[in-house]
């Protein structure tokens, strides 16, 4: 995973971790999804074509009981080695695995300071429009990609 960089959105719902990881992905970005993984194990193992929450959030809680990176492990393991910038857009803190992922939590507080981090995530506010919160994550990220 030399020279790789995977960044990890932790977030309510509706706080923008995938308009996020949209702004990511028009930078170049490859997108990740730990929930598809989950769901695609939870389908193989019982047979449900589409499980409920319930049974997906068992099969997760199953997966972090034999190792807390399992399914971030087992997502990554599916992405070609050319691949060097990547991003998720549902990462729990489970799978915030520092050495891994670089987290970043994103709200719509205007309750936190900038400086904050919360569960380990550097805050990153969204308190705007689409279109200039996409533009505000693209400046945070782009110097990533210009190295």
């Amino acid at each position: 995973m030399d020279n790789k960089i995977i960044v990890g959105f932790i977030g309510e719902e509706g706080a923008g971790k995938s308009e996020a990881a949209s702004a990511l992905k028009e930078l170049g970005f490859t997108a990740l999804s730990i929930d598809k993984k989950v769901i695609e194990f939870a389908v193989q193992l019982l047979g449900q074509e589409s499980p409920d929450e319930a049974t997906v959030q068992a099969v997760r809680e199953k997966g972090y009981g034999v190792n807390r990176g399992y399914w971030l492990n087992l997502t990554l393991m599916d992405v070609p080695d050319d691949v060097d910038y990547m991003v998720i857009d549902d990462l729990h803190t489970n799978d915030m695995l520092r050495n891994v992922v670089v987290p970043y939590h994103i709200v719509r507080s205007d309750g936190l300071q900038p400086d904050d981090v919360i569960d380990g995530a550097t805050v990153i506010f969204n308190t705007s429009t689409l279109g200039d919160f996409k533009d505000k994550v693209k400046s945070i990220f782009a110097p990533l990609i210009d190295k």
